[in-house]
């Protein structure tokens, strides 16, 4: 993208408790792109001392984005793609990890998942998880749907078309927007049902008391 990128990446972060969308980063899938998502996640957190459930998927550079994110001490360090990165580290109680492997057969079916608690307990994970949604056990399903429904209504996303994004610009632009109505116009189902209310996930996080037009999004003034 702009004859200089080549092919990039989407770094997207979910709240399925509110359906909020972090803010995207587009970039390599590098430590410094990751660094930026979790610090994003961090800098929102409202108590500190709440508890805190990451779930992704297996790729190995996310258990280190997590450490360097909250980690209390760095025990073991080593020297990986020509920088310093942390092995085991002491995290605090109230951060829970854990990851999924997704094995595929021959034909790209789902054979079987893999499920490693990196940090916590899979009690208080399942504990968690029970008080969010009962049906749901350690998944990633929130994410990997919201991940579909960008695809659907996001053109610039669909691979092996003539509309996949050639401009990283007009890719983050498109992106941005498509996040804020989302968060903003959304009159989400679930959060409806929860709220008793015409609600969207800025509403459930008490960012705003209404939910939005795409002329209160065009017409927000913005300060420099």
């Amino acid at each position: 993208m702009n004859g200089k990128l080549g092919e990039v990446w989407v770094w997207s972060a979910i709240d399925p408790e509110n359906k909020y969308l972090f803010p995207d980063f587009v970039g390599e899938r590098k430590r410094k792109i990751g660094r930026k998502v979790l610090n994003e996640i961090k800098s929102r957190r409202k108590n500190t001392d709440d508890l805190l459930l990451i779930q992704t998927d297996g790729y190995d550079l996310y258990k280190e984005l997590v450490i360097d994110a909250f980690a209390t001490k760095k025990i073991n360090q080593v020297k990986r793609r020509g920088e310093m990165v942390t092995v085991t580290a002491e995290m605090p109680e109230n951060i829970l990890f854990c990851m999924l492997q997704k094995k595929r057969d021959d034909f790209g079916n789902i054979d079987a998942i893999d499920v490693k608690v990196i940090f916590g307990n899979e009690d208080k994970i399942l504990k968690v998880l029970k008080n969010h949604n009962p049906t749901q056990g350690i998944n990633t399903s929130y994410i990997e749907r919201s991940n579909l429904n960008r695809r659907l209504f996001n053109s610039r996303l669909k691979r092996k078309t003539l509309s996949f994004s050639k401009n990283y610009n007009c890719l983050v632009a498109q992106l941005n927007l498509q996040r804020i109505y989302a968060n903003f116009c959304w009159n989400h189902h679930t959060l409806r049902k929860k709220y008793g209310i015409p609600t969207s996930p800025a509403m459930a996080i008490e960012a705003t008391n209404h939910i939005w037009s795409l002329n209160e999004i065009f017409f927000y003034p913005i300060s420099r």
